[in-house]
């Protein structure tokens, strides 16, 4: 029986660090925008429709309507209505879809993992929804003479990770996590806050001699290099060495620590700046409805717009 436990555990545990590693690519801004020099066109729908459900939506529509509710969205984005859509009012318009379709996932989870129902995910909700117990059983757990294997060693780590995780989120240390909280738990890597916890993760993760630093073998040796073309490889090196700011060849914690927490207004920034360069065909700086419509296949598969809720509430 206690075997047949730590079998369900450690199947619960691998199940949960996939979903973390798919979590870390569900948001535009933590996906690449080019893969294997090909260029993604979900990246920009996605940033500016914030919403998954919006893309998929967009997908099934005639160019007639798809033209006709971008017309619309323009209205939204344009925020001093003088009918032109500059840089500054599409980086927050696209920073704001990032912060949504974080929010988005993070309700949806919490949906399930709120077992009571009152709008909080205590400790105990998350703990049952991710390990399959509650707090009795896991210090049964813990307690019984299972012996100190690989799955355990796994479950201890996984576990004290979650702990301090939730512990960060939990901003007004009521022990239970509200939304915004929640948001946070669950998308660390988009919160100051957080990342000092999610630092020390990626650590553990790469550091394999545990001298406090991430050498590029180390970096590049990780199992999820296994998964990316070649371009995609030398991109992340190139990303290795753009975070190594002293240059020594590894990433110290500090360095770890940006790395981990990208700064969401730099790439909403760099993806308006990329909607205006495609669409902008006079080159004047700003963009009208019309060239907008124009671009609507670049537009509605584009990291660029708003929640899906305001076209459902809008239209």
């Amino acid at each position: 029986m206690r075997q047949s436990v730590i079998c369900i555990v450690t199947l619960l545990i691998c199940t949960s660090a996939c979903m973390r590693e798919s979590e870390q690519h569900g948001n535009p801004a933590h996906s690449n925008h080019y893969n294997d020099g090909e260029h993604d066109d979900n990246y920009d729908h996605e940033a500016v429709l914030g919403s998954e459900d919006a893309v998929e939506e967009y997908s099934h529509l005639s160019p007639e309507e798809a033209k006709a509710k971008l017309a619309a969205l323009f209205t939204k984005m344009d925020t001093d209505a003088d009918g032109n859509l500059d840089l500054q009012e599409l980086t927050q318009w696209i920073r704001k879809s990032f912060d949504r379709l974080n929010m988005d996932d993070a309700e949806g989870k919490m949906e399930t993992d709120d077992k009571d129902g009152d709008g909080f995910l205590t400790w105990e909700e998350f703990i049952l929804a991710t390990y399959g117990m509650n707090l009795e059983e896991l210090k049964d757990y813990h307690d019984n003479d299972v012996p100190d294997d690989d799955s355990k060693k796994l479950m201890t780590k996984s576990l004290a990770y979650d702990e301090r995780k939730f512990a960060a989120a939990d901003e007004n240390g009521d022990g239970k996590l509200d939304l915004k909280e929640a948001t946070a738990f669950m998308h660390p890597y988009d919160y100051a806050r957080m990342a000092d916890v999610e630092s020390d993760r990626v650590l553990s993760d790469y550091d394999n001699d545990g001298d406090g630093k991430i050498t590029v073998e180390e970096y590049s040796s990780h199992a999820s290099f296994s998964k990316l073309g070649e371009e995609d490889i030398i991109a992340e090196q190139e990303n290795f060495k753009f975070s190594d700011s002293d240059g020594d060849g590894t990433l110290n914690k500090e360095e770890v620590m940006k790395w981990v927490s990208p700064n969401l207004e730099l790439l909403a920034e760099e993806e308006a700046g990329h909607l205006l360069e495609e669409t902008d065909k006079n080159k004047d700086g700003q963009l009208t409805v019309e060239e907008v419509i124009a671009e609507h296949e670049l537009w509605v598969g584009s990291e660029a717009t708003d929640y899906g809720e305001l076209l459902h509430d809008e239209l």
